[in-house]
């Protein structure tokens, strides 16, 4: 009798930015393309800057 089991199937994960400053902008595609990865947002203090990262790397869920 043998027993078999199916492929290892890591969860996806959700990513949350804290800032939206030069790490955020080289990251943030990165994150979004990475397979393992459901979900990115991104967090900032500054509206205008969030806004404007959030449009350059298309992230819709964002935080003040």
């Amino acid at each position: 009798m043998s027993f078999s089991s199916p492929p290892f199937q890591p969860a996806k994960i959700k990513i949350g930015v804290v800032g939206a400053g030069s790490f955020a902008r080289c990251f943030t595609p990165l994150f979004k393309a990475h397979p393992g990865v459901w979900e990115v947002s991104i967090a900032e203090v500054l509206p205008d800057r969030l806004q404007e990262e959030a449009e350059l790397a298309g992230v819709t869920k964002t935080f003040t």
